[in-house]
This record gives structure tokens, C-alpha cells and sequence, in this order.
């Protein structure tokens, strides 16, 4: 049966939110991410930790029964040009639910991986942006991958394909990323970029590319008549939730 905390109060400071009880105990903490980074294992309550870049190993504290870990792929840059052409979107991370993995163990290390962003094409050619990483996390012989989204493409004729979404495997759930956008040219706009559960993708432009935002989102394609860089894609994140209960 889950458990419910309840909040009596909310204080909050310049960069974070505080949820307390009655007696002042905090219970959570959200930062700029809207993301708790600490949540009080009180009556049967929740933890929450984040990763969101590199890799390493994840230890969960003691006492810990089960866990439900979210991933998800980094995002896919945008094609750049060095002229009039066209430059698709970058194509958002895909993400994976893993609930309750049956081999977890409390105070036990497991290897995590979070996909970095995808760079945007380079500005001297016309240049597909780069794939993004995949978020990976293993627990026994199981490996649970969101892959990154691929980069949009470039060209200098008229036309140019967005990014493939990323794929998830081995996950309880498993969702694509969203496809990058296609450019039409010469010179009119670049490609948007896909997203991803967590992160919208780059805004369609003539001009500047945008990045994709957090998590995951992917990059949108540059088009202009100079040339530009495309737009990179958002990294991706790993969230794991510690159940007491």
C-alpha cells in the first residue's frame, strides 16, 4: 500500500523549494529542475537520486527495498551548412521506465551511463549533426538502454531529413524519442528538433539554431544564407526512486 506525505509547508529561497511538516522536518527539496533532489525517508516515505551527466556507480543507502529507475537518451543535433541549403532538426533521446527490477539489492553498486547531447553539424560543409549518447543502467545481466537521438541532416540543395528518435530496449516501458524535423531550402527553415519525454526540442528558425532543452530534446537545424553551426542536443538524465516499503 503506498504511503502519502503530507506537506504543511512550503518555503522556498532564490534557488529551491522546501517541503516541511509540522515540526519543520524537510521532506523534499526541488531545485531549478523541478526535479527533488532529497526526499525524507520518513514513515515509509521515498528517495530520489539524479544523475545527469557521466557515468559511474550507484549505491542506493541502507534500508531500501525496491527502486523504479527512469532513463533517458540524449538528444541529437541539428545539421549546420556553410550556405544557402537546408538542415534538418536533431531527433529527441528515447526513455525507459524500469519498475522494480527483480535483482536489485540495497547498498549494492550498479553502472550507470548518461548520454551526453549531440553536437550540432559544423559550419564548413553541410554537416549532420551528431548522434546523441545512450543513458544505460545495469543491474545483473540486464542492461537497460535509452539510446540517443540521431542528428538532422544537411544539404545543400533543397531538401534535408530530420534525426531518427532514439530507441529504448529492456525496459518495463520503453518510448522513442521524437523524430527531427525536415528542412526545406534553399534558405527558408531549418528543421525543428524532436522530443524527448523530458525536453522539448529547438525551435524551428531562419537564423541561429536552437538547442533542444532538458532532457533529451534535440537540436534544430541552421538555415540561413551565411554560415552556421546547428543546434546541439540536451543531455540525458537518469532518476531513481527508493522505496522503504
Amino acid at each position: 500500500m503506498a504511503s502519502t506525505i503530507k506537506a504543511d509547508t512550503l518555503q522556498s529561497t532564490t534557488s529551491n523549494v522546501f517541503v516541511l511538516n509540522s515540526a519543520g522536518t524537510e521532506y523534499a527539496r526541488f531545485d531549478s529542475s523541478g526535479i527533488p533532489t532529497f526526499l525524507k525517508a520518513a514513515s515509509g516515505g521515498i528517495t530520489i537520486q539524479k544523475f545527469t551527466s557521466g557515468s559511474g556507480t550507484y549505491t542506493s543507502p541502507a534500508g531500501v527495498k525496491a527502486i523504479k529507475i527512469t532513463l533517458v537518451g540524449g538528444g541529437g543535433g541539428g545539421g549546420g551548412i556553410n550556405g544557402s541549403g537546408a538542415a534538418g532538426g536533431g531527433a529527441g533521446g528515447a526513455t525507459a521506465l524500469w519498475m522494480y527490477p527483480s535483482g536489485f539489492a540495497a547498498q549494492t553498486g550498479y553502472a550507470y551511463a548518461v548520454g551526453a547531447g549531440g553536437a550540432g553539424g559544423v559550419n564548413t560543409s553541410a554537416s549532420t549533426g551528431s548522434t546523441g549518447g545512450s543513458t544505460t543502467f545495469t543491474i545483473g545481466a540486464t542492461t537497460v538502454t535509452a539510446a540517443g537521438g540521431a542528428g538532422g541532416q544537411a544539404s545543400l540543395g533543397g531538401t534535408a531529413a530530420g534525426g531518427l528518435g532514439g530507441t529504448a530496449t529492456n525496459g518495463t516501458v520503453n518510448i522513442e524519442g521524437g523524430g527531427g524535423g525536415e528542412s526545406y531550402g534553399p534558405s527558408l527553415l531549418g528543421g525543428t528538433g524532436g522530443s524527448s519525454t523530458m525536453g522539448g526540442g529547438g525551435r524551428q528558425a531562419f537564423g541561429t539554431a536552437t538547442a533542444g532543452g532538458n532532457y533529451g530534446g534535440g537540436g534544430a537545424g541552421a538555415v540561413n544564407t551565411a554560415a552556421l553551426v546547428g543546434g546541439a542536443g540536451a543531455g540525458g538524465i537518469i532518476i531513481v526512486e527508493e522505496f522503504y516499503i
